[in-house]
C-alpha cells in the first residue's frame, strides 16, 4: 500500500497527514534503515534526522558524539549516564531498548561522546543495527558524525537508502559533490536544506541539479531557512506540534514531504533488492 500525499498538503492537512504518516510506517517501514549523512557539519543534518524519525515513527539511533547532537537536543544528557546506551549494547552483544519519546519526539538509542574514543568497526555497527532494526521490526533513522568514521560508515553500508542535507554554498557544494563522488553505488539522496528564495539559490540549485543528474541520484523538496530553529528551546521534534503555527508551516511542510520522500525511496530499493 502507498502513502499518496494530499494535492493541497497545507495548514493542518499537513499535520494530519503526518499523523497518517506515522499509522503507514509501523505498518510498511518495518526493518528499513534510512541514514542521514554529511562530509560537513553546520548543514541541518541532526535536525533532519530528528524529523525524519518523528515522522516515520522510527528510532533514532544517534552516531553523532558531540554535544550538537540529536540525543541532546531531545533532553538526554550524557553526564546524568554512567555509560552510553549505544556501547552498551554492542559490548554486550544486544539489542538495545530505545528510550521512549511518546507523542512528540521519536525513540532514540544515544551514544554519547564516549563513542568517540569507542568507535566500532564499519562491519561490527553494520551488522549491529541490521540484527537491532530486524528485532525492532520497526523503521529507524541513524544520525552520525560528520565526515568518515567507522560508525558512519558502517550505518551507510547497512542503510536502504543514506538521505545527505547540504546548505546553499559553494563550499558546501563541492564537499557534496565530494562526498557522492565517495559514495558511488551507494543508495543516496540529496536534501537542500536552508533555501531562502528562489533567485539567490538558482546557480547553487543548478548544480544539485548537475550532480544529481551526473550520479543519477534523486534530490528531495529542499527545507527552506527558519531561523526561529536556530533559538529554539524545545527538546520536541518540530512536526509534533498540534496546531500549525502559520509562520513555519513551509518548514514542517517541507520536512514532512521529505520524510515521505525517504519513505517511498527506501520501499523502491528494498524492492529492487529482493
Amino acid at each position: 500500500m502507498t502513502l499518496e500525499v494530499p494535492q493541497n498538503l497545507a495548514g493542518d492537512e499537513v499535520l494530519r497527514f503526518i499523523a497518517k504518516m506515522r499509522w503507514w510506517a509501523r505498518d510498511h517501514l518495518q526493518r528499513m534503515i534510512i541514514v542521514v549523512a554529511s562530509a560537513k557539519g553546520g548543514v541541518g543534518k541532526t535536525t533532519i534526522a530528528v524529523e525524519l524519525a518523528y515522522c516515520l515513527d522510527a528510532v533514532l539511533v544517534d552516531l553523532d558524539w558531540d554535544d550538537g547532537c540529536a540525543s541532546r537536543a531531545l533532553g538526554w544528557w550524557h553526564e546524568h549516564r554512567v555509560r552510553s546506551p549505544l556501547l552498551d549494547a554492542l559490548d554486550a552483544g544486544r539489542t538495545p531498548r530505545p528510550i521512549r519519546g511518546g507523542a512528540s519526539k521519536p525513540d532514540i538509542v544515544p551514544a554519547g561522546p564516549e563513542l568517540e574514543a569507542n568507535q566500532p568497526s564499519a562491519d561490527r555497527m553494520a551488522k549491529s543495527l541490521i540484527q537491532w532494526t530486524n528485532e525492532w521490526n520497526r523503521p529507524v533513522v541513524v544520525d552520525t558524525h560528520p565526515g568518515g568514521n567507522g560508525p558512519g560508515d558502517g550505518a551507510k553500508a547497512a542503510a536502504h537508502l543514506t538521505l545527505s542535507p547540504t546548505t546553499l554554498g559553494n563550499k558546501q557544494l563541492e564537499a557534496l559533490n565530494g562526498f557522492v563522488l565517495a559514495h558511488a553505488g551507494y543508495n543516496l539522496m540529496i536534501t537542500p536544506n536552508e533555501f531562502v528564495d528562489q533567485a539567490w539559490a538558482d546557480v547553487h540549485l543548478d548544480r544539485i541539479a548537475e550532480i544529481s543528474k551526473e550520479y543519477e541520484i534523486p534530490v528531495s523538496t529542499p527545507v527552506p531557512e527558519d531561523k526561529w530553529l536556530r533559538s529554539r528551546k524545545s527538546r520536541t521534534a518540530v512536526c509534533s506540534v498540534r496546531t500549525m503555527p502559520k509562520r513555519h508551516e513551509q518548514l514542517i511542510t517541507a520536512y514532512a514531504r521529505v520524510a515521505h520522500q525517504s519513505a517511498r525511496r527506501a520501499l523502491q530499493v528494498a524492492e529492487e533488492a529482493a
